[in-house]
């Protein structure tokens, strides 16, 4: 699904993705910021934030790895790969999330004592799981004359988990070209490029006799979604406005026996709509942020998460690495109609400014000259003055 509601007020809870949306403040320069994470929760109500990563300067920020988890009713060993990786800039915002499961597996069995020196050495692809004292050595136990066993500490399956990145710019700007203290619209228009997609699993509840009773629709999912959010502030803080366009895969059916998997793709210029007061300064937040997450089982609120609804395996990904391209900033007057504007950026960022079609002291048309013509002018003069030689 593709929604574009001007002044849509963007309801998202997804853990601290909320926070990270509406914080607000008071810049004097331009700020691009980018953060990820990936973190889940297990059957005892864990929140495990596994990888985190964060720039208060826009720089390319990532997040990737994988996360093992033992299933405590099959025993099987599941792996979830996770990624994240976001960056910013004045004319791009760009997020990108994933996580992919692969069906359970069983545990190995252990080594030969005499090639690893335990009696239950698994292997190195689960060192990562091994008990460790504060040295970082591993923790043993003798378990004979002159044997040894390590402690292993697998999770239990996680019934939740997400991969968030955020690229985020902050600035303040002022717009004249309007009515002084009259209300304009501000109307940027971004390209996005990428693609989102949501995987249901039905689960069905059996009776004694293996007879099924229902079928849960919606316990068991991995999707993937991509918003990009504009938002105003007023000099003492308020909230003037704010829009948002979002990518996800809805309309999947309301009941359904075999998985369904549903991508939305985008490659188009959506616009976002802003309210401000010409000769104000004005504080503009433009965020472009990508969730990915699964759900594999109920939360009940007292005893956490309960892993009923195991997911054999899934792959969801929102993709916008290509996005989003700032390609125009227009002004519209209080009749809605296109004007010519002055825009001021308190960072004196250029490539915002460079949108605007007047200059700053009042109103003359900006006409940009070609690269070469200084060098051009240079030229005719010199031949100018060996023609009044001659």
């Amino acid at each position: 699904m593709i929604s574009n509601n001007r002044f849509f007020l963007a309801a998202i809870t997804f853990g601290s993705a909320t926070a990270l949306l509406t914080t607000t403040s008071a810049v004097e320069a331009a700020t691009f910021r980018t953060s990820t994470y990936f973190q889940s929760e297990t059957t005892d109500n864990d929140n495990g934030l596994t990888c985190s990563d964060f720039s208060s300067a826009g720089a390319l920020v990532e997040c990737s790895g994988t996360q093992g988890y033992v299933d405590g009713e099959t025993g099987k060993f599941e792996q979830i790969e996770y990624g994240a990786k976001a960056q910013a800039t004045s004319g791009a915002l760009k997020t990108e999330t994933s996580l992919m499961k692969a069906p359970g597996t069983d545990l190995p069995a252990p080594l030969p004592e005499e090639e690893s020196g335990y009696t239950n050495y698994l292997g190195p692809q689960y060192d990562d799981y091994i008990v460790k004292d504060e040295y970082g050595s591993w923790i043993d136990n003798e378990v004979g004359e002159g044997s040894y066993a390590l402690q292993y500490d697998f999770p239990e399956l996680s019934a939740y988990g997400s991969a968030y990145a955020l690229a985020r710019m902050d600035d303040d700007w002022t717009i004249t070209g309007g009515v002084a203290g009259s209300t304009g619209t501000l109307k940027l228009s971004y390209h996005l490029d990428g693609s989102a997609n949501t995987q249901i699993f039905p689960y069905d509840s059996y009776d004694e006799q293996g007879n099924v009773i229902s079928t849960c629709f919606g316990c068991a999912v991995a999707s993937s979604q991509t918003h990009l959010t504009l938002r105003g502030y007023g000099q003492s803080g308020e909230l003037v406005g704010d829009d948002i366009a979002s990518v996800f895969a809805d309309d999947l059916p309301v009941s359904l026996t075999d998985p369904q998997e549903k991508t939305v793709s985008i490659d188009e210029t959506v616009n976002l709509f802003l309210d401000f007061v010409f000769g104000e300064e004005f504080n503009i937040i433009v965020s472009l942020w990508s969730l990915s997450d699964f759900t594999l089982g109920t939360y009940d609120g007292e005893y956490g998460y309960d892993v009923e609804y195991v997911i054999p395996a899934f792959d969801t990904k929102a993709s916008f690495f290509n996005t989003a391209l700032l390609g125009g900033i227009t002004v519209l007057n209080d009749q809605q109609q296109e004007i010519d504007f002055a825009l001021s950026s308190k960072s004196g960022d250029q490539v915002f400014e460079s949108f605007s079609t007047l200059d700053n002291t009042g109103g003359t048309p900006v006409v940009p000259l070609p690269a070469g013509l200084p060098l051009m002018l240079g030229g005719l003069a010199l031949l100018g003055g060996l023609a009044r030689r001659r």
